[in-house]
């Protein structure tokens, strides 16, 4: 929770091995134990190891539960999104909708977080499959959960909430994703520490929208500091340094600054490839907005 990451391997370990050896037969805790150093991997870029223990959480997690549960949804909340995340889309879908589907059984009349987690998830896919009025219904109905499960200041709220002002940019409502985007801010930089992963994030979500815009100058200060976050807190070649990176070229690209775009698009590149290979769609989307570049440059 504090995002000591590397720190947390070894006790996480430490704790499902006790739980191997002596736990109870059919123990869900060693499911978690499995899905927690996923999570811990997959934030540390060790992208193949968190796969296969996520896949593993969910085969114990299914051989454990036979109808619905909270635990095997979670479980499948991280497994399609990591599958969203290193680019294998279509096999993260079906997942997602399960999620969904399961989520809603167990929640739809009793409000919960996880069912707002499981819209925006199965949300930010479609948005990266370019199916925008889906990921914007979806997105909608999400938030009405999580105002009603958490409160509209709740910081989960407000990470919906800037996932939603995207969505509504990408779909054409301008002013309702500035709306959104500074409210979403607003929340996380009142309710969580300077630090915080979330609070941090917040910048780039203000960034990346003006970027959608056209507000480039406005941009790039809120960009800057969320590149300069995620190169504290991530090592070199960590997806997250890419992606930061691509956004701040972007806004560079915008105001013709194309040195700097370029040699920004090439850390990207060299960081996705690094992280996801040749063919993951950002480092392909990178590799787009390179070529334009030199296409644009007199």
């Amino acid at each position: 929770a504090d995002g000591k990451l590397e720190e947390s391997v070894a006790p996480t370990t430490r704790s499902l091995r006790l739980n191997e050896a002596y736990g109870p037969p059919g123990d869900p805790e060693i499911a978690w134990g499995w899905g927690s150093l996923g999570y811990i991997n997959f934030q540390l870029g060790r992208l193949d190891i968190a796969i296969e223990q996520f896949e593993y959480a969910v085969a114990l997690a299914r051989d454990l539960f036979a109808g619905d549960h909270y635990d095997l949804a979670h479980h499948l909340n991280n497994l399609g999104g990591a599958y969203h995340r290193v680019g294998r889309l279509r096999e993260s879908e079906p997942i997602l909708i399960e999620n969904l589907e399961m989520n809603l059984r167990m929640f739809e009349s009793e409000p919960h977080g996880s069912l707002s987690r499981a819209y925006q998830n199965l949300a930010s896919l479609y948005l990266d499959l370019g199916r925008e009025t889906e990921a914007l219904e979806l997105l909608e109905r999400g938030y009405t959960v999580s105002v009603q499960a958490l409160g509209p200041e709740h910081p989960r709220t407000a990470r919906h909430l800037s996932v939603l002002a995207l969505a509504r940019q990408r779909t054409g409502d301008s002013p309702g994703a500035l709306a959104d985007a500074r409210r979403a801010a607003e929340i996380m930089w009142a309710a969580l520490p300077e630090g915080h992963r979330d609070h941090e994030r917040a910048y780039f979500t203000m960034g990346r929208l003006l970027v959608m815009r056209g507000e480039y100058e406005s941009a790039l200060p809120y960009l800057e500091r969320w590149l300069r976050y995620v190169e504290k807190t991530n090592r070199e070649g960590h997806y997250r340094r890419a992606h930061a990176s691509m956004r701040l070229g972007e806004a560079h690209s915008g105001l013709g600054e194309t040195d700097r775009a370029a040699e920004l698009f090439r850390i990207a590149i060299a960081g996705f490839t690094r992280s996801f290979g040749p063919d993951h769609y950002r480092t392909r989307e990178c590799h787009e907005l390179l070529q334009a570049l030199r296409t644009e440059a007199p």
